[in-house]
């Protein structure tokens, strides 16, 4: 997959204003005259509109908004969710002024890779299939790279922590984690937690750290996927930490009973968005309605973490729209001083 992403990215690299960092690196070294796009190439209150109508279409497809929101465990209003918007908001204020790539990597075990469903399933492909048409209008390209193995290759979370900038890429801007079923001795678990959380947070540009587990069905499984004492939380909230627990809010919200391997529905819907055309075969849209297969998700409930994480998103790029315009107003509309608010480098995290 990620070998593919690579391949992908350097196709699009050499076909004209689409080139990757890599290639502009390259080309600027070799002197050659890189032609630049304006800045913050877009109108902002259509971009706006735009957004609060791709956030009104989700509310709409779950019946309002609080099962997306329910099944993170740090919900608007909280404080330290409200910080973590503002830290993920300043990526995407970047890749908005200068029309840049935005790259979200998941790293973890079997369930992160898709087993038992087509990769078209995965919550990845789910995920940068929902988010890119809203991006691409605002002249981002998102990429959502997929780094999950199986956990019977003697790899696990506890080597895997070290490695997240070798299995998602030092350019990315969000990192998501899930080792759901081998996550046994808690206060190994939560040691890990944070080694991973702070390894990401060091890497380029200081990738937001988020998680995403198969269980919680409610606050205080879903607390206890990440650490129950609320340390991790509490302390990384501020830089986007989170966790997307699936079953927590459709059992909170749509009455989902929990898991059965092979059942239909998770409480508002028996086949995922892209089953429901009626070209899908009888056959396809019953298996897309699965929630679990197995131990593995389903595409339907591959479906509730994709549409959590993206809505989630949606509260980031209102964020970022509004830091942009404020910062627009104060400095009499000049785009030329957005570079120095938002310089082109993705920047690192500092002690102050």
């Amino acid at each position: 997959e990620i070998r593919e992403e690579v391949r992908r990215s350097g196709r699009r690299a050499n076909s004209g204003s689409g080139r990757g960092a890599y290639s502009e690196r390259m080309a600027a070294s070799s002197g050659e005259k890189q032609p630049a796009r304006p800045l913050l190439d877009i109108d902002l209150n259509l971009f706006r509109e735009e957004v609060i109508a791709f956030r009104e279409g989700l509310e709409r497809y779950w019946h309002g908004p609080e099962a997306l929101e329910k099944s993170l465990l740090l919900r608007p209003g909280d404080q330290r969710y409200e910080k973590g918007i503002d830290f993920i908001a300043e990526k995407f204020a970047r890749a908005l002024v200068y029309g840049d790539r935005f790259i979200i990597g998941a790293m973890g075990s079997s369930v992160t890779a898709g087993h038992d469903n087509c990769n078209f399933d995965s919550y990845e492909r789910q995920m940068e299939r929902l988010l890119q048409p809203l991006l691409k209008k605002a002249n981002i390209e998102l990429t959502v790279r997929n780094a999950g193995q199986g956990g019977s290759c003697g790899d696990s979370f506890e080597n895997q922590i070290w490695c997240a900038r070798h299995l998602l890429g030092d350019d990315i801007d969000i990192a998501h984690y899930s080792w759901t079923y081998f996550e046994g001795d808690r206060d190994v678990v939560h040691a890990a937690h944070e080694s991973w959380i702070r390894w990401v947070l060091m890497m380029q540009g200081a990738p937001v750290p988020q998680f995403f587990n198969t269980g919680g069905r409610n606050d205080d499984e879903c607390a206890a996927a990440i650490d129950e004492n609320g340390f991790l939380l509490n302390a990384y909230g501020q830089y986007g930490v989170n966790i997307v627990c699936l079953q927590n809010g459709i059992s909170q919200v749509a009455g989902y009973p929990g898991k059965k391997w092979g059942a239909i529905g998770d409480g508002f819907h028996t086949t995922t968005r892209y089953g429901a055309p009626s070209n899908v075969t009888d056959v396809r849209r019953r298996s897309l309605g699965v929630v679990f297969r197995n131990w593995h998700p389903g595409p339907l409930g591959f479906q509730v973490v994709s549409d959590a994480f993206s809505y989630h998103y949606t509260y980031a790029l209102l964020r970022a729209v509004e830091k942009i315009t404020q910062f627009l107003n104060e400095n009499a509309g000049e785009k030329s001083k957005l570079s120095g608010r938002w310089p082109r480098g993705k920047r690192v995290l500092t002690i102050e």
